[in-house]
């Protein structure tokens, strides 16, 4: 399983379409690069509306990250961050340099909520970043084909 693991919340919808039957721009980022399962962490009250019609890819909600890893405690796990997030303590990999994990395993590309993830000095989790020119943060649904794209070409997938 290759999986694009996404935050939704209630702000959101104007970057991501949360119509019925539309997950336009995470399904098709992660379709058009061979990723075979789609993960909402779906933060909005009462629900994301949505109806998955796909048949080509897995889609499963769950309603907080903690949820998410205690469904899946195994599997290798990559968290991508802003990277002016970090204590002076861990240091992201940025993604030019990272190794993707082959496709023989579990692996779930995890992006945060629009706030970022809280990240301890004692980290130990896979950080991984995109370098930006400027300090505003891009919408992860943005950065994920940057990413996927990156996976595709450094595994020889295209």
């Amino acid at each position: 399983m290759i999986a694009a693991v996404f935050h939704f919340e209630s702000q959101d919808i104007d970057a991501w379409s949360g119509r019925d039957i539309d997950l336009d721009v995470w399904r098709y980022n992660t379709k058009m690069f061979g990723l075979d399962t789609l993960i909402i962490i779906d933060q909005v009250p009462g629900g994301t509306p949505y109806l998955h019609l796909d048949e080509e890819q897995k889609f499963e909600r769950f309603t907080s990250i903690d949820e998410f890893l205690h469904a899946y405690p195994q599997g290798e796990k990559i968290w991508f961050e802003t990277p002016w997030s970090f204590p002076s303590s861990v240091t992201p990999i940025k993604l030019v340099d990272f190794k993707h994990p082959s496709n023989s395993k579990d692996v779930f590309y995890i992006f945060g909520p629009g706030n970022g993830f809280t990240i301890s000095e004692n980290d130990t989790r896979t950080w991984v970043t995109i370098p930006q020119l400027t300090l505003g943060a891009t919408h992860s649904s943005f950065l994920a084909p940057i990413v996927f794209y990156d996976r595709a070409q450094k595994l020889g997938i295209i």
